[in-house]
């Protein structure tokens, strides 16, 4: 964000013209760009704020390679430090304070969890028979067309997302739809990375409505797993490859507990990954 309007943003930014700077860690962390903030803002770096915080730790989810050598920004400037993230366990939130060098004396942790009787939370064993593991899904389809409650299926690949569209569909054939076979009249749909821009947005807006014709969804992270459907019933994850469960775990109940009609939320994990505790 800058303070003056200017039509040369890399060499205003370079000048110290910036409030508010955003950068990957990829681009942070390289010779340059810390030079310009350590010439440029050093003397104006108020706070320096880290989001999705737990990517800094091995233990993260989402862990990237630079985000270990972020630590170099507190070389810079002694300004407060925020890191912030809904998938800290405790090795995770140690690790953040390490990699940055955040002492206990220094360091306050603010941690709220959601309190949301409502949500049942489990887990489960899968393989690869999905058409025995899921058949629930396709029976209630059967059964209620479009009375059944919402339901997203989040699968790990583009090819298992397809599996299991192809497969509801050709098994329910008309029960598919509801009505005459147009594709506004589909009860099941898909939504993944390699589909068109036209098509994606289609199916996401009439999912959102109250009044959708669109009850089961399956799709990969490429439709968010953050989005805001507020009348979703079911969330499961299916397949679940990671082999630290946990980030996943608090990760679910953060971005779906706000959801009022929420009943259940099922991780599906792979028998590789599956562990007694679960």
């Amino acid at each position: 964000m800058l303070h003056a309007p200017t039509n040369d943003v890399g060499q205003a930014i370079k000048s110290g013209c910036a409030t508010v700077l955003i950068a990957s860690p990829e681009a942070i962390v390289t010779r340059h760009w810390k030079d310009v903030l350590d010439h440029a803002y050093k003397e104006k770096l108020c706070m320096v704020a880290y989001d999705e915080a737990h990517c800094i730790s091995k233990w993260g989810l989402d862990f990237r390679e630079e985000y270990l050598k972020v630590g170099i920004l507190q070389s810079i400037t002694e300004c407060p430090v925020l890191t912030l993230t809904a998938t800290a366990t405790t090795e995770i939130k140690n690790d953040i304070a390490r990699t940055l060098g955040l002492t206990n004396d220094k360091l306050n942790v603010v941690s709220v969890l959601p309190d949301r009787p409502n949500i049942q939370l489990c887990a489960t064993k899968t393989s690869e028979n999905y058409e025995e593991e899921l058949e629930w899904v396709k029976t209630e389809i059967f059964q209620k067309g479009r009375m059944m409650k919402k339901v997203i299926i989040y699968v790990n690949s583009i090819s298992m997302c397809e599996r299991l569209y192809t497969w509801l569909h050709s098994t329910l054939n008309d029960k598919a739809y509801d009505g005459e076979k147009t594709i506004g009249n589909r009860l099941i749909e898909m939504v993944h990375a390699h589909m068109d821009k036209s098509s994606k947005e289609r199916i996401m807006n009439i999912f959102h409505r109250v009044d959708s014709t669109i009850r089961i969804l399956i799709a990969t992270v490429a439709v968010g797993m953050g989005i805001d459907i507020p009348d979703v019933s079911i969330v499961v994850t299916w397949g679940l490859l990671a082999p630290n469960i946990a980030p996943v775990v608090a990760g679910s109940w953060t971005m779906w507990a706000r959801w009022s009609t929420l009943s259940c939320i099922m991780l599906c994990i792979s028998q590789k990954y599956f562990h007694p505790l679960w």
